[in-house]
């Protein structure tokens, strides 16, 4: 997540996104770019986390297999994040390196 306080927004491969404009624009979009990219912080009830990005054609193959799996309208995150695990175990096998990473 980028840290929007006094931020002065850059682009290109060593920006800010523009001081997070993507990265923070959503939940899913975080859980992408935490997904592909990796990173750490505190999250909105006090726990610290720290994630090892799985690079991004690995996230976008476990992202659009989620998606594929997620036709259901009354989805919410907590199908989300159990389709995102079998999206992971199809692609990758029940022990992979990406489920568990």
């Amino acid at each position: 997540m980028v840290n929007t306080n006094g931020c002065t927004p850059t682009g290109g491969q060593n920006g800010n996104d523009f001081c997070g404009v993507h990265t923070n624009s959503g939940v899913l979009n975080y859980w992408f770019f935490l997904l592909s990219d990796g990173g750490s912080g505190t999250n909105d009830i006090n726990n610290n986390f720290n994630v090892n990005g799985l690079g991004i054609n690995t996230g976008a193959a476990i992202a659009y297999r989620t998606k594929l799996l997620m036709n259901n309208s009354s989805a919410n995150y907590a199908l989300c994040r159990q389709l995102s695990i079998q999206a992971a175990i199809q692609l990758f096998g029940n022990c992979s390196n990406e489920l568990f990473k």
